[in-house]
């Protein structure tokens, strides 16, 4: 029993049944062991939760192979976590409404801040971070809050809502960044 295990076993109860599916007692099942020896490897629900959001946003993480100029990184970052709340959309509701912990919250933000080289404003680079992040979270709120319901519209729809959205938030902090050499 591992803790990837056991954090896989969640997303896919989590896929299938939605937030309220999520029991210890599911994932026992799900793992082939009682609840309570889950947690001599979780020791709580929350703690699971929190590595669930952690597990989630670690995969939006960009390389630090970072693209050119600084908007196009940005837009990979936001795309790529989007796919990635999408692959596990049992998990969104959690992550809109639970912290990163502050290691990956970091991880995800320091690739981003190295991409604006230019920046000699840290606090504006993390804002536009955060506000791109809860863009891509808020919109894949909006598409798969309700599951494991199927989403309301078709996936055309989502997919031109947010390049729309997308395309505003990073074209408006653009625009900031250059007015103000790297931030306000």
């Amino acid at each position: 029993m591992t803790n990837e295990r056991i954090i896989q076993a969640a997303f896919t109860i989590l896929d299938s049944h939605g937030v309220t599916g999520l029991s210890m007692r599911r994932l026992g099942a799900a793992l082939h062991v009682e609840a309570a020896s889950l947690y001599h490897h979780i020791p709580n629900k929350s703690i699971l939760i929190q590595k669930v959001v952690d597990a989630v946003s670690t995969k939006a993480v960009v390389t630090t192979e970072c693209l050119k100029p600084w908007t196009q990184t940005f837009r990979h970052f936001a795309t790529n976590y989007r796919n990635v709340l999408r692959m596990h959309p049992g998990a969104v509701p959690l992550v809109a409404t639970h912290s990163v912990s502050a290691e990956v919250s970091e991880a995800l933000a320091l690739p981003l801040i190295a991409s604006m080289e230019k920046s000699d404003n840290q606090e504006w680079a993390l804002f536009v971070i955060q506000s791109i992040a809860v863009f891509v979270i808020g919109h894949a709120l909006a598409e798969v809050g309700n599951w494991p319901d199927p989403p309301t519209a078709p996936l055309s729809y989502y997919d031109e809502w947010f390049e729309i959205g997308l395309s505003a938030l990073i074209n408006g902090f653009e625009q900031q960044f250059n007015e103000n050499r790297g931030g306000i």
